[in-house]
């Protein structure tokens, strides 16, 4: 579900528990992980955000891709939640099992910008903090697997959560600019680090990604 936030990329920890507030304007991010109700912040793992715009380092930074969110477009009911993102005029639909995620991205046809995914593994709901990453990309296949292991109000009083995830992007990509603590990586398909990502480039007009998670193994994420 959408990770929403104001101009400056924050928020009010207690505001977003789940990832999700109706009084945000922007929204930075769509991750795997959430909790609601239980009064505390955790998750937002996993995020993904697309954006049409050229490839430059300010990608690799909440700042760099998040965008408005528009409230009356968005849809949400069990199962399904949908918004079309104004700046660029991309509609987002996402829906999800108990174990997987799936994701679509339906882009302008006559956009002029490239045609991106932002996958940041650095990402958290507020007040949360990476404290370790990695991150592998299989090209010919189109899958990008790996673990982020996190800590919030939960998790930092055992040691942290790790979460391991396998995806795959339904006709590959064209592009693949891998990243660490803000600059990218020349050539790079893995990276490990608590500070990691990778910005995605489609031709694509309609983008579809399938996220596995799992709290125990690769294995697991990818079954």
């Amino acid at each position: 579900s959408p990770d929403t936030c104001n101009e400056s990329g924050l928020g009010f920890d207690l505001f977003h528990t789940g990832g999700y507030n109706a009084g945000d304007d922007f929204v930075c991010g769509f991750s795997q992980t959430h909790l609601a109700g239980v009064g505390a912040p955790e998750l937002g793992i996993v995020s993904f955000m697309p954006a049409s715009a050229p490839v430059t380092e300010t990608l690799t930074d909440t700042l760099g891709y998040l965008t408005a969110l528009d409230h009356d477009t968005e849809v949400a009911r069990p199962g399904y939640y949908a918004v079309t993102l104004p700046e660029a005029g991309i509609r987002v639909e996402l829906t999800a099992t108990q174990r997987a995620a799936h994701h679509r991205y339906a882009f302008p046809v006559e956009a002029v910008e490239a045609r991106l995914g932002v996958f940041d593994l650095s990402h958290t709901v507020p007040s949360g903090e990476v404290t370790a990453a990695g991150l592998s990309l299989d090209a010919e296949a189109g899958i990008l697997e790996g673990f982020v292991h996190s800590q919030n109000d939960f998790s930092g009083g055992y040691g942290g959560l790790s979460t391991f995830f396998h995806a795959r992007v339904r006709g590959g990509w064209q592009g693949a600019h891998v990243w660490s603590e803000g600059s990218f990586l020349a050539g790079a398909a893995s990276v490990t680090g608590p500070q990691i990502g990778v910005v995605l480039e489609s031709e694509d007009p309609q983008v579809e990604i399938q996220v596995g998670i799992s709290y125990v193994s690769a294995d697991g994420a990818r079954a």
